[in-house]
Protein backbone atom coordinates (compact mmCIF):
# COMPACT_ATOMS: atom_id res chain seq x y z
CA UNK A 1 0.00 0.00 0.00
CA UNK A 2 1.22 3.54 -1.06
CA UNK A 3 1.30 5.83 1.91
CA UNK A 4 -0.13 8.85 0.87
CA UNK A 5 1.22 10.84 3.43
CA UNK A 6 4.91 10.18 1.96
CA UNK A 7 3.79 11.15 -1.16
CA UNK A 8 2.66 14.78 -0.51
CA UNK A 9 5.59 15.40 1.47
CA UNK A 10 7.67 14.41 -2.07
CA UNK A 11 5.35 16.60 -3.49
CA UNK A 12 5.84 19.40 -1.24
CA UNK A 13 9.95 19.09 -1.57
CA UNK A 14 9.96 18.54 -5.28
CA UNK A 15 8.19 21.31 -5.93
CA UNK A 16 10.48 23.60 -4.25
CA UNK A 17 13.03 22.11 -6.89
CA UNK A 18 11.47 21.61 -10.05
CA UNK A 19 9.15 23.61 -12.03
CA UNK A 20 7.68 20.89 -13.95
CA UNK A 21 6.51 17.58 -11.92
CA UNK A 22 4.78 14.49 -13.42
CA UNK A 23 2.63 11.82 -11.46
CA UNK A 24 2.20 8.42 -13.62
CA UNK A 25 0.39 5.99 -12.79
CA UNK A 26 -2.68 3.60 -13.93
CA UNK A 27 -5.69 5.04 -14.37
CA UNK A 28 -8.22 5.45 -11.21
CA UNK A 29 -5.43 5.23 -8.70
CA UNK A 30 -6.49 8.50 -7.38
CA UNK A 31 -3.59 10.62 -9.22
CA UNK A 32 -5.90 13.32 -9.44
CA UNK A 33 -7.13 13.33 -5.79
CA UNK A 34 -3.43 13.11 -4.26
CA UNK A 35 -2.75 16.23 -6.91
CA UNK A 36 -6.05 18.53 -5.25
CA UNK A 37 -4.86 17.34 -1.53
CA UNK A 38 -1.35 18.76 -2.98
CA UNK A 39 -2.81 22.19 -4.46
CA UNK A 40 -4.99 22.58 -1.48
CA UNK A 41 -2.13 23.20 0.32
CA UNK A 42 -0.51 25.54 -1.88
CA UNK A 43 -0.79 29.68 -1.50
CA UNK A 44 -1.23 30.24 -4.98
CA UNK A 45 -3.60 30.48 -7.85
CA UNK A 46 -4.38 26.94 -9.39
CA UNK A 47 -5.61 26.64 -13.01
CA UNK A 48 -6.69 22.79 -13.36
CA UNK A 49 -7.01 21.81 -16.98
CA UNK A 50 -8.30 18.31 -18.46
CA UNK A 51 -7.39 17.39 -21.83
CA UNK A 52 -10.41 15.25 -21.60
CA UNK A 53 -12.58 18.54 -22.18
CA UNK A 54 -12.48 20.51 -25.54
CA UNK A 55 -12.81 23.96 -23.76
CA UNK A 56 -9.37 23.08 -21.77
CA UNK A 57 -7.58 21.61 -24.59
CA UNK A 58 -8.21 24.70 -26.30
CA UNK A 59 -6.72 26.99 -23.91
CA UNK A 60 -3.46 25.34 -24.59
CA UNK A 61 -3.65 25.93 -28.19
CA UNK A 62 -0.83 28.28 -27.72
CA UNK A 63 1.21 27.01 -24.46
CA UNK A 64 4.06 30.04 -24.63
CA UNK A 65 1.12 32.79 -24.61
CA UNK A 66 -0.89 30.45 -22.08
CA UNK A 67 2.03 29.75 -19.86
CA UNK A 68 3.31 33.84 -19.85
CA UNK A 69 -0.18 34.39 -18.83
CA UNK A 70 0.11 32.21 -16.04
CA UNK A 71 3.21 32.66 -14.81
CA UNK A 72 2.47 32.88 -10.79
CA UNK A 73 0.08 30.22 -10.95
CA UNK A 74 0.12 26.17 -10.20
CA UNK A 75 -1.28 24.38 -13.83
CA UNK A 76 -2.18 20.99 -13.50
CA UNK A 77 -2.88 19.37 -16.38
CA UNK A 78 -4.95 16.27 -16.07
CA UNK A 79 -4.97 13.49 -18.97
CA UNK A 80 -1.86 15.21 -20.68
CA UNK A 81 -1.53 11.74 -22.22
CA UNK A 82 -4.03 13.20 -24.42
CA UNK A 83 -2.38 16.21 -26.03
CA UNK A 84 -0.66 15.23 -29.72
Amino acid sequence: MINRQNILKKLTVLSKEFPVIALLGPRQVGKTTLVKQFTDTLKKDVIHLDMERAADRNQLADPELFFAAHRDAVVVIDEVQLMP
